[in-house]
């Protein structure tokens, strides 16, 4: 059950307001500071289109993706306004990445948090213990896998003495290696890929972290693929005739949210008919020949 919730990718956009092609919303309090500049630096290294950076959210979002940074320290940070915005646009369909950490607003008068409760977010909380991070590695089934990162822990952030836990129904797709911390990077799953939060409390995996958010997961560019590293396989669906296109012969297996297999097919052509008759719902579609494996969601099939 872990393994089908880690792989839920976004949904994608069906309403006319988060179509707005070639174009990504980043949001950050201070639009020229360092972690903006390097969360724009980084999606601009693959991605083509343009790169708006605003300090506030506007009315209305139409972009291909909306992209957050919460600033540090604040206790009350998107009011409920805001958040109904967020909403709205993730309803419909939007990308959604946020980084930080404590994201849910808290104080004495108790704060709304709709946002963070639609995207099953319902606690966090910093621990006491100091880390002692000296890895981060892309987890397992996910689409950051493959990343893999020594020794990055960065001393210098003001939260790194600390740890930042969360509650609720969120999956992890960044591990570490700490003596009680076992995830830095999430996605909802309340909602299936409706979002990916990030706590960069370490170094040196940034950027293809982000590069893995912004094309694999959004799926808004192509990735470079190095000339020494082996080309990683991929699914591709075609809506019109129902079809599952292979990267070559091999057994297609297709999954309820459950892990309750509904259809087994294999050996295949390179490509594979849906069939009729399968209950509505997110599937996940699990394609293997030899030694290569891919997986790709059908969020609404």
């Amino acid at each position: 059950m872990k393994y089908v919730a880690l792989l839920l990718l976004l949904t994608f956009a069906t309403d006319a307001r988060t179509q707005k092609a070639n174009e990504i919303l980043v949001v950050a309090s201070d639009a020229e500071g360092q972690s903006s500049t390097r969360l724009v630096n980084a999606i601009k290294q693959h991605y083509t289109g343009i790169v708006t950076v605003r300090t506030e959210l506007s009315e209305a979002l139409e972009y291909e993706a909306v992209m957050m940074i919460k600033p540090f320290g604040t206790d009350v940070w998107l009011d409920v306004p805001q958040q109904e915005i967020l909403i709205e646009y993730i309803n419909a369909g939007g990308h959604f990445y946020v980084e930080g950490f404590m994201f849910r607003n808290f104080g004495i008068d108790d704060p709304m948090n709709p946002l963070w409760d639609t995207l099953g977010l319902t606690g966090d909380a910093m621990a006491s213990s100091s880390l002692n991070v000296d890895s981060v590695f892309g987890v397992t089934g996910t689409f950051a896998e493959g990343i893999s990162v020594k020794q990055p822990y960065d001393p210098t952030r003001e939260d790194a003495l600390s740890g930042y836990l969360v509650q609720g129904s969120l999956s992890g797709v960044l591990g570490i290696s700490a003596t009680y911390l076992n995830e830095i990077a999430w996605e909802s799953m309340t909602k299936p890929g409706q979002a990916i939060f990030l706590w960069p409390i370490a170094t040196g995996y940034y950027d293809e972290f982000i590069a893995r958010v912004v094309c694999t997961y959004f799926q808004l560019c192509e990735l470079d693929v190095k000339a020494d590293s082996p080309e990683q396989p991929r699914l591709r669906y075609l809506p019109a005739t129902s079809e599952i296109v292979l990267p070559e012969q091999g057994r297609v297996v297709i999954r309820d949210l459950l892990g309750r297999i509904l259809f087994d097919a294999g050996p295949t052509d390179d490509r594979v008919r849906v069939p009729l008759g399968l209950p509505r719902g997110t599937l996940l579609v699990m394609w293997s020949s030899g030694d290569r494996k891919a997986s790709m969601i059908l969020p609404h099939f």
